[in-house]
């Protein structure tokens, strides 16, 4: 992550002379945006692929909890809420990118106005049923609102390895 934001920082330079280290950092940048592009597509297709995320996180915590591995903590299917997992998502690592980006190639600008529009329903959507206390409330902690703090606990890999001894 730390590198991450070197290497969008980077980005920010009005200068189009490009070393081959930026040339490097721009390919993955484009690279992670076609990742992220569901978040600039028209809103009906956007909903959609969030909904399809959102499926895969649950399928992921059910698979976890079968496995008696510990859920992760975002993907707790009784405390999602598309609406809040979508603007954290867009507003904390999807815009960042997007917007950084754009000073290189200004073409992303009718890309970036898409995402606005997205996150303004998002928003839109979250406020309609919900007061930001009972959003807090009823919600994972995102992992945007969580302390990143380093685990100690069992690897995974330990833990896949003696589930795999005991069948």
């Amino acid at each position: 992550m730390k590198d991450r934001k070197k290497y969008i920082g980077k980005l920010g330079r009005t200068s189009l002379e490009l070393d081959s280290e930026d040339t490097i950092i721009l390919m993955c940048c484009l690279m992670k945006c076609a990742d992220l592009s569901n978040e600039i597509r028209p809103r009906n297709l956007s909903v959609k692929w969030a909904k399809m995320v959102m499926q895969e996180f649950i399928r992921q915590s059910q698979t976890e909890a079968l496995m008696d591995l510990p859920v992760t903590a975002f993907m707790d299917p009784s405390k999602i809420i598309i609406a809040k997992e979508q603007i954290n998502f867009i507003t904390n690592l999807c815009m960042p990118l997007y917007q950084n980006l754009a000073a290189v190639c200004p073409l992303l600008n009718n890309d970036i106005k898409q995402m606005q529009s997205n996150l303004a329903e998002w928003e839109h959507r979250l406020q309609s049923f919900y007061t930001p206390q009972q959003a807090a409330q009823s919600s994972n902690k995102s992992i945007w609102e969580r302390n990143q703090v380093k685990d100690n606990k069992q690897k995974l890999s330990d833990l896949l390895g003696k589930q795999a001894s005991h069948k």
